[in-house]
This record gives C-alpha cells, structure tokens and sequence, in this order.
C-alpha cells in the first residue's frame, strides 16, 4: 500500500510505502479517526489468498498526522472483507467499523466496537440474504434515528436490502413525588386547598398510562384530576392534584392508584386526612454538595408541621447516623406543636472527612410512625462535566461544502455514571456527527464530533449544548467557523441606452465573503442579436476588496444596399443610360463627317464603347446582400444580460449571477 501526498494543485507526490503481509491483497480502505487525536487513520481490508483466498482480516493503521502511519494492528475474520463502513454505531461517542465478509457458505456481518483508543472489539452478526456481500450506504432510512445498512447483492438478480438496526430493549419507569399526601383537619362536607404528585418517567421508553383513580377505604372523600393524558414521555413529568371533603369524622384514608406499562404498575400514593396526630417533614430530604473540609455550609431548613386535630408533643429532635457528627441543628419547635401549625429545623453540615457523608435529622413524638426522619446527605458522589476545548474554531470552509469533523472531549470527573439527555448544535451551519451515547462511567470520557457545514458566507457562530444529569448542565461550547464565498452586484449604473452601432460599458463589482482569495470564472449572456457581450474570463480575488470587472457589449449598425442584379429597376436603368447615349453617340458620329472624317469616325467608336459598357455595368450591380431595406444592425429594444460568476472546487460549484440592462434605440 502507498500513500500519495497531494502538492495541492491537482498532482501528487509519492509517499511512503506500507507493506502488507505475504499472500494478501488489499480489497477496500477507508479513512478516520479512531483514537480521537484528531488526525486521520486507516482500515485496510484485506483478503487471504496464500491458500485459495478464503479468509481475511482488517488492518489499522494510527496517522501520525504527517502522512505517514504507525505499525497496524489486524484484525482476523472467517470471510474475505469485502467492504467497510465507519460510523457510531452503538453511541457511545467512538467510531466503530462495519465489515461484510464473504464466507464460505454465507456473507457474515461484523461490527467492530471502537474503544476510542485505535482499538476495537468485534461482535458477529449474521447477514439475512446469502447473496448479500456488499454494504453499500450508512443512514437512518426507517426515521428511527438509528443508523441502518443497505447492502448489495453483486450476483444477479441485482437488489438491495435495508437492514434496519435492532434497537436496545425500552422500558419506562415511573418515580411519584411526594409517595404519600396528608391533609390537616379539615370540616366535614367542605373541600381542602390541592396537593401535588409529581410524575416522571425516568425510563428509556413512553409510558402509557391506563387509569388514574382513587382506591382504599374513604375513596369517595377525595378527587382527583391530572394533566397526564394517555402517554407522558420520556424525561416528561406531569401533575396529579388530590383534594380532600371528608364524608365522615375520625382518620380518612385511600390511594391515588396509577396504572400503565412500567413493571412495577400500579404504583400508588396514600393519601389521609382528619388523622388525630399527623407530623408531615418537608422537603423529605437535605442534600449539601461539595463542602469543603472543615468548613460550615449555610443551613438548609426542614419544616415540620402538624396536620393532625390534636396538639403534637415532641420529646426530641436529634441529629443521628453515621457521620452524625458532621451536621448541627437548631429549632423553633419547643414541645408542643398546636394543630394545624408548623415550625422549622435548620441544619448546617460541616464534614470532618472526604467522601460521602450521611445521617438524619430524627423527630420522636406522640403521633403515629414516631420517629420520623428527614435523610441528611452530604458530598455526596456525583456526576461532573468537563469539556475541551470550550471553543472550537473551524477551518474556513466554502459555502455548501462540508469539512473534516472536530472533536470534544466529555470526561466525567465525578464517581457516578453520567446521564445524557441530548447533545445538540446550533444554527444549522454546525452538526453532530457522533455523541457519547446515553451514559458516561465516572472517571471516563467519550469524544463528541461536531462539524461545519456553512449554508452563508462570512463568520458563523454557533453552540454546542450537552443536556444530562450534572448538576451544571446544560453545558455549552462555543462554535466558530468562516463560510467562503463571494458575491456579484453591478456598479451604477446597471442600465445603459445606445443605438445600433454603438458599444455600451458596465462594471460589475465581484467581492470576496470569508478571505475568499481564489479565481472566479466569468461568463456573459443575454445580449440580442447582432451583438457580442464581452467580460474577462476570469478574476482573481483577494483580500475583503471588490474587484471591479469591466463589461462591453458591442451593437451593429444597420447598412443600406443597392439593387440586386436582375431585379427590374436594374435592368431598367441601364436600358435607360444606353438608350439615351446612342443619339448623342449618332450626334458624334455625325458632326464629324465634314472635316476629319477619320478621326470622327474613331471618336464615335470609343464613346459608344464607354456608354456601352457604363449601361451594363449598372444593370448588373446591386450593393451585395441588400434588400432595398437596409441590412444586419442590432434590433431596437430592451435586454436583460446576466454576468455568471463560478468557482468549482471538486464536485462542488459557488455560482452567482448579476444583472444588466441594455437599451438599443
């Protein structure tokens, strides 16, 4: 194999040389970046033929980003590869390698899992159609928004198969928000103010909801209404509202009951009301992060209230748990608590160790479930985000042409897995072409590829946003990039009136968009005929400046012509010229008879020559190709000429157009 160094001008200047192993020839190469340095490597297919060209294996090569390679690592496989395809296909942010193989009985598709590093690790999965032995195309063709294959097959009958990709199992889950509602005293037959449940679903697929009713002992002394419909997707949430009207004196007890397709349906939340003693603790939980050592956070309150219709007494309020220590609390709760009234625990946390730090705010009293506690959870691991770079500048580009994609680095520094909602670019200039799937470990990294596809010449800014669950998020990158491009407008004035045979003279102003420094082709058309439009071939730009080009185009006169031979007026006039020169010729003859009366007789001779011949000359010329009307010459009128700019570069093509106006009067 040999790597052929472009000179940039079209040619190419010999490369290095990679041998590969004895008894093997190349049947496929494609390029990318497979350990995430940002320079380009190689997967070499190869097929086997020291014995009969029944298997192969694929060769990596890492760039070096001089154009040269490192050692390759080889890959084996049952089967000759025939073609290879690279993408994300698993989303994990690395690019992995799809090969279809030519075995000996049936074609057999690998996938080989990138690790980011330059290595792989293969998972086999067997083709559906035995004639199948090419994969053609990577795209999302069902609109699942997973990648798809379509594979060829060579021997006839020519057809092509869609292999969908299998998705990963998707189970919805379902987290309720508070568990349980307790409502204070509250007079029979009237209705108290609302409570809220919250409802998520947390899982990986829609959940459908089937029913949200009120079950258990007093049903009928609660209602309910919500906003959750039929379905709620993932990540979504929506609202159960829960009033209480008591029927009856004494506890009053049911259940929201909700009913879908998580596993664990129905799920529930109780609900109670008039209960003699009720102690309700809220928020349910304190969570303080990222303390420093020895230091005092500000502190975090729980409320404490009784809904209960008799007086609460409360014997303590305790800090307990294992790093119990670590927190203090002060109260204004005393003994007592009245019904219907609340008071409030504020807690500081101060950790004396590194790592997660638990206990529990711990109420005992007289009411039922005494004692109740409240979690109390300090530096406790988490997910954190860290990107580089946090701006990345793109090559320029031209308008409509896309460039090598980019790389950022996501690395969790947290100890807990991070979870990724979506990673997005914005405007439409920039792209994602992979991401780091759903999860990151903690301690790990995974590369985000972005890209720069500018639809606009000039600078293009835009926003890589990364949506999970890191207490920062979202977080951002900047995106920078200059689409190349260049425009056209005329000079005033666009419009110019002649008559025929005179030249009319524009100028068209071609400006570079974006530190466009390259040669635009000029053409002109549209002028009428019996003219000629003429602009330079071409016009180097550089710099920001227009460049001024000079349009001409050329108008025709109209011409005035004699009479065609053999028409009747020709013949006409000169039976007229030599009819009227004979008297005079007989004049002549005559009036010289008396006294030289040869010389006469020659002069006669020679006159009636000339006349003669003066009568045939004019009867057989007519001026050419007239008509008796003029001839040639632009028409009278109104034009519309269009000066078109183009710059190709490969298969790509910039064209812009500008217009005149020529006026032949």
């Amino acid at each position: 194999m040999q790597v052929l160094l472009g000179n940039g001008d079209g040619t190419f200047a010999q490369g290095q040389t990679y041998n590969l192993s004895a008894g093997e020839f190349p049947t496929s190469v494609i390029a990318g970046d497979f350990n995430g340095d940002g320079k380009l490597d190689l997967a070499v297919s190869e097929a086997y033929c020291g014995g009969g060209c029944a298997s192969g294996d694929i060769l990596i090569f890492l760039g070096n980003g001089d154009g040269t390679f490192q050692s390759p690592a080889l890959y084996d496989f049952n089967g000759i590869p025939r073609s290879t395809l690279i993408a994300d296909f698993n989303g994990d942010g690395n690019i992995d390698l799809l090969a279809v193989t030519q075995g000996t009985y049936a074609p057999i598709m690998y996938i080989l899992y990138g690790n980011g590093d330059g290595t792989f690790r293969a998972s086999q999965l067997s083709m559906a159609n035995s004639n199948m032995d090419l994969a053609s195309a990577l795209g999302d063709f069902n609109g699942d928004g997973r990648l798809d294959v379509i594979a060829t097959a060579a021997r006839p009958p020519g057809v092509l198969y869609l292999l969908p990709q299998v998705p990963p199992p998707q189970i919805p889950a379902v987290r309720l928000s508070p568990k349980s509602l307790i409502f204070g005293p509250q007079t029979i037959g009237t209705t108290s103010p609302p409570q809220t449940v919250t409802l998520t679903n947390t899982g990986t697929a829609t959940l459908t909801i089937s029913s949200i009713t009120i079950i258990g002992a007093n049903p009928g002394d609660y209602a309910q209404t919500n906003n959750c419909g039929t379905s709620v997707p993932i990540n979504a949430s929506c609202q159960i509202n829960v009033t209480f009207t008591p029927t009856a004196p004494g506890a009053r007890d049911a259940a929201v009951n909700i009913v879908d397709n998580a596993p664990d349906s129905p799920q529930s939340v109780s609900l109670a009301g008039n209960l003699p003693l009720a102690v309700v603790l809220s928020p349910d939980s304190l969570t303080f992060p990222n303390q420093a050592i020895g230091t005092t956070s500000p502190p975090q309150t729980v409320v404490l209230t009784n809904l209960g219709q008799q007086t609460l007494t409360i014997s303590s309020i305790a800090i307990t748990g294992a790093n119990a220590s670590d927190y203090v609390q002060t109260n204004n709760c005393g003994t007592t608590v009245p019904s219907n009234v609340s008071c409030q625990i504020n807690v500081t946390f101060t950790p004396t160790a590194s790592g997660a730090r638990t206990a529990a705010v711990e109420v005992t009293d007289n009411a039922p479930g005494s004692p109740q506690t409240v979690p109390l959870m300090g530096n406790l691991p988490t997910a954190t985000v860290s990107l580089s770079p946090l701006k990345v500048v793109f090559p320029n580009q031209y308008v409509g042409t896309g460039g090598l994609p980019q790389n950022v680095t996501l690395t969790n520094t947290g100890t807990v897995t991070l979870t990724i909602s979506s990673v997005t670019a914005t405007p439409a200039d920039f792209g994602v072409t992979s991401a780091c799937g759903k999860t990151v470990a903690g301690g790990t990294n995974c590369k985000i590829g972005v890209s720069f596809d500018p639809t606009v010449g000039g600078t293009r800014i835009g926003t890589l946003t990364i949506t999970d669950n890191a207490s920062d998020s979202p977080q951002t990158v900047s995106l920078t990039g200059t689409g190349q491009d260049f425009s056209m407008a005329p000079k005033p004035p666009s419009s110019a009136t002649v008559s025929p045979g005179q030249t009319a003279s524009y100028t068209v102003l071609v400006t570079p968009v974006g530190q466009f420094n390259q040669t635009v082709m000029l053409t002109c058309s549209g002028a009428p005929a019996g003219s000629t439009c003429s602009v330079p071939s071409s016009v180097t730009l550089n710099g920001s400046a227009p460049t001024p080009v000079n349009v001409t185009v050329k108008t025709v006169a109209a011409s005035a012509s004699l009479a065609q031979p053999g028409s009747f007026w020709a013949v006409a006039s000169g039976l007229a010229m030599w009819l009227g020169g004979l008297p005079g010729l007989v004049i002549l003859g005559t009036s010289g008879r008396g006294r030289r009366n040869r010389r006469g007789g020659l002069l006669y001779v020679v006159a009636f020559l000339c006349l003669l011949s003066i009568g045939i000359t004019l009867s057989g010329c007519g001026g050419g190709s007239g008509n008796g009307s003029g001839s040639g010459g632009t028409p009278t009128g109104t034009y519309k000429l269009t000066v078109t700019g183009t710059f190709t570069s490969g298969a790509n093509m910039l064209t812009h157009n500008t217009n005149l106006t020529l006026v032949v009067q």
